[in-house]
């Protein structure tokens, strides 16, 4: 893991250096690049992230199938409108589906509105040899996030890349099935709103990629996609998306996601930071649609927010780190009870570091 997170600092700090944010057709736009800690904006809808899609070339147009996600609140003629517009885009009558949008934006918040976009033939970079030895992992710039993990069964590697490309905030998913030598971006999620941070991890046989959602970043969102090909795939309730936890009168900061997939093979383990201080901590299967909310009883966390899984350990199976409010780098770690299948454990008191 760290080899390859190596190559992914060294790949993402070149085209920092050398290139122009580029778009999905790998054309330079000449976006500035967001700093890390920018807050968030709330977007008005002459900026609505529907623009981008009227902006695609057509067969960039050809090659995208959409799912529109709405705000939490949505009307059910909001909702209605939204599916009459996947199925005519996803059917190629773009202009329908595009003229469709102005009448969405009077029944619901459109500042809310996302849109997921499985590429049907997923997106390969075809540069070679630019940089001696080195890769490069998708066609995208001004990169904030960014989180590699590995399929052990399949050896499939996974790149997931936060980023903003004009108005706007994307992240995407990279897949390598041969060791990291060539890459194809398959999916790229978009909204008008800063996304605040987002994490990945692979169990199973699925990439889990949890991120922050909605303008006010109140939701802790979860989505999967097939190890075998990057493709993204419905839960078992049908949904494309998971909201794992939402709050109310607070922001979620940052988030951290890793799996038991050295060990069991069989637990997700979704860990937030919101602005108030909190931290929370959740845990589920791999049908992640029924989750469980574990009290860690943190409320000075303030960034810094990292998890893994204790492979081999003889006591504490969980492990997280955060940085306090007075500047102290914590670690708190979890054991499994009275056997290994068993969740219901305490933290360990967090000490400092």
């Amino acid at each position: 893991m760290i080899r390859y997170a190596l190559i992914m600092f060294l790949v993402l700090g070149i085209v920092e250096a050398v290139e122009l944010p580029e778009s999905a057709t790998g054309k330079p736009n000449d976006n500035p690049a967001i700093q890390d800690q920018q807050e968030q904006t709330v977007r008005s809808a002459d900026v609505a992230i529907w623009q981008y899609l009227n902006n695609m070339g057509l067969e960039t147009k050809k090659n995208a199938e959409i799912e529109l996600s709405l705000g939490n609140n949505a009307s059910p003629a909001a909702q209605n409108m939204v599916n009459q517009i996947e199925d005519l885009w996803n059917r190629g009558d773009f202009e329908s589906a595009l003229s469709l949008f102005p009448q969405l934006e009077r029944l619901t918040d459109i500042r809310e509105l996302s849109i997921g976009i499985t590429w049907r033939k997923p997106i390969i970079v075809k540069e070679k040899n630019k940089w001696s030895n080195d890769v490069r992992i998708g066609t995208r710039d001004s990169i904030y996030v960014n989180v590699l993990d590995i399929h052990r069964a399949s050896g499939n590697l996974f790149a997931i890349l936060l980023y903003r490309s004009g108005p706007n905030y994307y992240w995407s998913v990279n897949l390598s099935t041969n060791g990291g030598s060539t890459w194809a971006e398959t999916f790229q999620f978009g909204a008008a709103y800063r996304i605040n941070d987002l994490s990945a991890t692979v169990v199973d046989t699925h990439c889990f990629v949890a991120y922050t959602g909605g303008t006010g970043q109140t939701d802790a969102r979860l989505r999967q996609f097939k190890v075998t090909n990057g493709l993204a795939e419905n839960f078992s309730n049908g949904r494309p998306y998971i909201n794992v936890f939402s709050v109310a009168g607070d922001s979620i900061k940052e988030v951290a996601l890793t799996s038991n997939q050295d060990g069991l093979n069989n637990r997700l383990y979704y860990f937030a930071i919101c602005y108030s201080g909190t931290l929370h901590f959740l845990w589920d299967d791999p049908q992640a649609v029924s989750w469980t909310d574990v009290d860690t009883y943190i409320t000075d966390a303030d960034r810094g927010l990292d998890a893994s899984f204790n492979e081999g350990y003889e006591r504490y199976y969980l492990i997280a780190s955060y940085i306090n409010t007075s500047n102290q780098v914590k670690v708190i770690a979890k054991n499994p009870g009275k056997s290994a299948q068993n969740e219901s454990g305490n933290f360990k008191p967090a000490s400092n570091r």
